[in-house]
């Protein structure tokens, strides 16, 4: 129920987002052959889908939990990783619908803002001209206001699936406590990361340091609230069974060779049913070796 393919999908959207980062600090002026007109639109794509199937991955492991637990009826419910699969394919597919209408209406385009004109040092008949290269359109603002309301709606779907999933004390099963966290720390660190852009304005550096750095934070602190209590609780759980098999070793008795059979049980019922499966394997292995040695 873990589900090792919706995490690994999880993973996909995070280093999507990771890319995305980068693309932000691309300089113009060191891109030759690369058009504006595919960088400014491959930020946005690669920042919005890489969203959607990291979060989105999140949330449909969150509903089947919700689905499971809350269905009121005591048929038994399969949801299989495929149909979680197809619900993060549907968020994606409404991103790419959106984006393609985006850049068919109003594409975004590169433009050149003159930030300031100084006179040469070296030159006296030189003048440097300082020119910031932006992404726009011409109605980027309401373009991005949308799609941060498309995004707003997955985070709040994803706490609304987190509260009702929060007694759910299944470490193995429930993430909603870790992803309420990590819809926290999005929406917290999203909110901080405009605004403080807004104040830096045409500071080229500090911009992509602020957006950059939310973003490689963000995820990351999601990653990790998803993967740590997984590891430790797997820790946990195999330190405990190291205990619970050197337990059994000292407290068991010796067997002899003609009474290989009457091994004491009794120590088994620390183990689950799949230790105690192999355990029976291993005491029949080891019958029919002290027989082939009898004979």
């Amino acid at each position: 129920m873990s589900s090792p393919n919706i995490n690994n999908l999880f993973l996909i959207g995070c280093v999507t987002c990771y890319i995305a980062a980068i693309t932000f600090g691309i300089d113009s002026s060191n891109t030759a052959g690369v058009s504006l007109a595919f960088i400014c639109p491959l930020r946005v794509w690669l920042l919005s889908i890489g969203f959607s199937v990291a979060f989105g991955s999140l949330l449909s492991k969150t509903w089947r939990v919700y689905r499971i637990f809350t269905s009121g009826t005591k048929a038994k419910i399969v949801i299989k990783d495929r149909q979680l699969i197809f619900m993060v394919v549907m968020l994606v597919c409404i991103d790419l619908c959106y984006l393609i209408i985006w850049q068919l209406v109003d594409p975004l385009i590169g433009k050149q803002i003159l930030l300031r004109i100084e006179d040469s040092s070296h030159d006296l008949n030189t003048i440097i001209r300082y020119y910031n290269v932006i992404c726009s359109s011409n109605n980027a603002a309401i373009w991005i206001g949308i799609l941060y309301g498309i995004k707003l709606l997955l985070l709040l779907f994803g706490t609304f699936l987190a509260w009702e999933t929060r007694h759910v004390n299944i470490p193995a099963l429930n993430d909603s406590r870790y992803i309420g966290m990590s819809v926290y720390n999005t929406t917290l660190l999203c909110v901080i990361a405009i605004i403080v852009s807004q104040f830096l304005g045409n500071r080229v550096d500090a911009n992509f340091a602020v957006i950059a750095g939310f973003i490689i934070f963000g995820i990351t602190v999601t990653m990790c609230l998803v993967f740590v209590p997984k590891v430790i609780h797997l820790k946990r759980n195999a330190l405990a069974v190291v205990q619970s098999n050197n337990a059994s070793k000292t407290s068991s008795r010796p067997v002899s060779r003609g009474d290989s059979t009457d091994i004491n049980l009794s120590n088994t019922k620390q183990f689950s049913p799949a230790e105690n499966n192999i355990y029976e394997i291993m005491k029949r292995i080891k019958n029919v070796g002290q027989r082939l040695e009898i004979r």
